[in-house]
């Protein structure tokens, strides 16, 4: 029940890092890319760490991590008694809206390659970075757009309160509508993100009602139709 002028970015990545097999009993004659992977998974929390530090867009101070690095799977291994020579980590980028995804891109992919200064392991033997699946463009609402201002007019008028406004801290279709499609947008609607991507995610039925409603007066006013007063009366007689 935001309004979510500006959208986040985001797209998957997918590191894989090389150990060298070994009997789980002499494990000191292998290299584990478990034990490997440790280290990489540190550099990109400090990554995330510096990428967050330069966001200083208001619309964001309410929101803990504005552009998060999330590692979503961790596959590795073969046997418990063997040293693992390989780990694939999978994870999604945040991408804040003033930035482009292949900037973004380059600057994971070179801050990993950091990694051979630090350890030598990874000079002769350097992790590779893929990016594949889904990716959502970033997405900003030029200022002064009148969509903002209709949009916060119905909602005022359905809840009888002043709307939140912020930027999201995850990907929407926004970016792809607005780059590719040339159309303005806001993020809004009901749901909460607490309960995203859980077993028991669920929409109260009430915020679903007021959506509605508020969606509904918000088109009217767009297009230049009118509820009350004369010109209802016009509409209807026309009708």
């Amino acid at each position: 029940m935001k309004l979510f002028i500006k959208q986040q970015g985001s797209m998957w990545f997918r590191i894989t890092v090389k150990g060298l097999a070994a009997h789980g009993g002499t494990r000191y004659e292998g290299v584990s890319a478990i034990e490997k992977s440790m280290h990489v998974i540190t550099a990109i929390q400090e990554l995330e760490k510096v990428r967050n530090a330069r966001i200083s867009d208001p619309l964001y101070n309410h929101i803990p991590i504005p552009v998060p690095i999330n590692i979503g799977t961790i596959s590795g291994g073969t046997w418990p008694s063997s040293v693992a020579d390989r780990v694939v980590i999978e994870g999604r980028c945040g991408i804040a809206p003033h930035e482009k995804p292949e900037a973004v891109k380059m600057e994971l992919e070179n801050w990993l390659k950091d990694l051979q200064y630090h350890d030598e392991w990874f000079k002769r033997h350097p992790i590779q970075v893929e990016w594949f699946g889904a990716q959502w463009l970033p997405n900003d609402l030029p200022d002064g757009h009148p969509l903002l201002s209709v949009l916060q007019s119905a909602y005022q008028k359905i809840k009888q309160t002043e709307p939140i406004i912020e930027a999201s801290p995850w990907g929407t279709d926004g970016g792809l509508l607005y780059h590719a499609g040339d159309t303005p947008v806001i993020v809004f609607g009901p749901g909460e993100t607490k309960t995203a991507h859980q077993a028991n995610e669920y929409i109260e039925v009430e915020a679903m009602l007021e959506s509605a409603k508020i969606i509904a007066l918000f088109v009217m006013d767009w297009c230049g139709l009118h509820t009350d007063g004369e010109d209802a009366d016009d509409q209807n007689g026309k009708e």
